[in-house]
């Protein structure tokens, strides 16, 4: 296994993902929460609120493949949001609840996918530049995020976010309880007993912190 640099993550990639893994995922938890009955009502739901996009009327800050890429993840979260809260009718703590699962455990799937993290050994192994240009094309698959240099050594690799489109456009919304939703996904992931990466952060700019605190440690020199 190589520490090659990757690729962005294109949008023909996003979409893909969403067909084999984010839309079966999604449709699991909701089907377990809502039975199937209410989850063919929400799929209805969904496609008529879907005829209009609830962010078409922000502002595009960033560039276009990365804004497209975000409002993209972040759309179907929204429409979600409104289905469950005004057909469904959940209260409030079911709906979060719904809601966190949904995005935290899709969100988990895709950093499975699109974040691939190496083995310890390969890690170590590679030259020291080779892993800075690897961990630089590794940040840069966050393509919701601004961030600073990765800090690489032996053992671990560590970067700071500076700004969250996901945080930046669920504040325009009205609806900054769902940023938070997205960081989940990394937690979730990381914990996972078989992933060989451990992450510690400790704020989060979704969080109202300034910036996210990224570290990543192979778990065993923990």
């Amino acid at each position: 296994m190589s520490l090659a640099p990757l690729p962005p993550v294109r949008r023909r990639d996003l979409v893909a993902f969403d067909i084999r893994h984010g839309l079966p995922c999604a449709l699991r938890v909701l089907r377990d929460a809502l039975g199937m009955g209410g989850l063919v009502r929400t799929i209805g739901d969904l496609a008529w609120r879907g005829r209009r996009d609830p962010l078409a009327s922000l502002p595009r800050r960033w560039p276009a493949d990365q804004e497209w890429l975000v409002r993209r993840q972040l759309r179907p979260v929204v429409l979600l949001d409104d289905v469950l809260r005004l057909d469904r009718k959940l209260d409030e703590p079911r709906r979060l609840a719904l809601l966190r699962r949904v995005v935290s455990e899709t969100g988990a799937r895709f950093v499975a996918t699109n974040v691939p993290a190496k083995a310890a050994d390969t890690w170590r192994h590679s030259a020291p530049q080779v892993r800075d240009r690897f961990a630089v094309s590794l940040v840069r698959r966050f393509f919701n995020v601004a961030a600073t240099a990765p800090v690489v050594d032996d053992h671990s690799l560590s970067f700071d976010v500076t700004r969250c489109r996901f945080a930046e456009l669920t504040v325009e919304l009205g609806r900054p309880y769902l940023g938070p939703m997205f960081c989940e996904a990394d937690a979730v992931f990381f914990a996972r007993p078989e992933v060989s990466l451990s992450l510690r952060r400790t704020s989060t700019i979704a969080e109202g912190a300034a910036c996210c605190d990224f570290h990543f440690r192979y778990s065993e020199d923990l």
